[in-house]
């Protein structure tokens, strides 16, 4: 299944007809078709009844619909994610504390760079010393603040404060 295939599908949806949609898109109309013809064959079952006044959905194509409505959305919002990351501070940051932690003055100091970093959506886990070494040794989270050093080759530790 090929992505114009589905942009074809939502815009003959939208547009009502397959003549109105290929003007949309900037095809012509039996290219149009030949895509939902090709949808058509790797779902099974027709889309559309084909109407001198347009195209209607038929069950299959109100069954899809829902589906095909997601799959553009998250293709455009991730082409925007991946624009915003271009533009500067924009992202999640992803960190897993020791929850004793959260008492100390790490709570001041995560809220100042949430003010300074307002693109920056900032997540935030607790874990146990060992299940913040695991959180990030497994690419979970980004970040992992726990106490005392840890000996391992797979993380990279460094020292940040003292009790």
């Amino acid at each position: 299944m090929e992505l114009i295939e589905i942009e074809a599908f939502v815009t003959i949806v939208n547009s009502g007809a397959f003549t109105r949609a290929a003007d949309r898109l900037g095809f012509s109309q039996p290219a149009i078709s030949r895509r939902i013809d090709l949808l058509e064959s790797e779902l099974g079952a027709a889309m559309f009844e084909r109407l001198r006044t347009g195209a209607r959905l038929t069950d299959a194509g109100e069954a899809f619909l829902p589906f095909a409505l997601r799959v553009l959305a998250d293709l455009h919002d991730g082409a925007s994610a991946v624009r915003e990351l271009s533009s500067g501070d924009r992202g999640t940051l992803t960190l897993v504390i020791v929850g004793t932690l959260a008492s100390t003055s790490l709570m001041e100091r995560l809220k100042q760079f949430r003010a300074t970093h307002p693109g920056i959506r900032l997540r935030l886990e607790t874990a146990n010393s060992d299940g913040v070494s695991h959180l990030v040794r497994s690419g979970e989270v980004q970040l992992g603040l726990r106490y005392y050093d840890v000996s391992s080759t797979a993380l990279y530790t460094t020292p940040v404060a003292d009790e």
